[in-house]
């Protein structure tokens, strides 16, 4: 979530599994060692729904200042920026600055936050992906959607852990078409274990 999102946001719940069907609260900070609530989400009925449900909350329901909204050269109040930089650029104001509560058409957009998401996982690697990989019913998920050099690796690399383990497989998309499923077709728990070991 916060690789996706670029920021350090956090779930308010106490299980080891986001629940399905269920509202979650998303925080984000404030002061040091202090949150604020920033949105709710309503989780999917299905797994592979969650990363895409997440990022559809995120994008439209998540309030950040955008400095490209305040003008710098304004003819008539001058630079509407200038009083605000120092204290949203300070990492120990940043959270907590008055521009957090500055009217909505001072937030960034459902469309800059979306952009923001994809050029987040255009960065990821093969790594980063590895923790991406998720345990279903079917068999085992990654979300792939917004693509990257990342997919090609990962994919490949379940496909050879699979197959160097014996374990028979087969690929699609889900419904969707933003997760590539490696189905194995055992139980959650027999996929959990296979991904442990991963």
């Amino acid at each position: 979530m916060q690789a996706i999102t670029g920021r350090p946001l956090t779930l308010d719940i106490e299980l080891d599994e986001i629940p399905l069907e269920s509202t979650v609260s998303i925080f984000r900070p404030y002061k040091e060692g202090e949150t604020r609530f920033s949105f709710d989400w309503k989780t999917p009925k299905k797994e592979d729904s969650i990363l895409r449900s997440f990022i559809t909350a995120f994008c439209s329901k998540y309030q950040e200042p955008d400095p490209a909204t305040y003008s710098r050269n304004c003819p008539c109040y001058g630079d509407r920026w200038k009083k605000h930089a120092e204290p949203w650029e300070n990492p120990k104001t940043h959270w907590n600055c008055a521009l957090w509560g500055h009217h909505r058409d001072h937030q960034t957009s459902k469309e800059k936050l979306k952009s923001q998401v994809v050029a987040n996982f255009a960065k990821f690697d093969a790594g980063m992906a590895r923790l991406g990989f998720y345990e279903t019913n079917y068999g085992i998920g990654l979300f792939t959607i917004y693509g990257g050099a990342w997919v090609k690796q990962s994919l490949e690399n379940m496909s050879d852990y699979l197959t160097r383990h014996g374990i028979p497989y087969r690929n699609e998309l889900s419904d969707a078409g933003w997760v590539t499923r490696f189905v194995i077709g055992l139980d959650k728990p027999a996929h959990s274990s296979i991904l442990g070991g991963y």
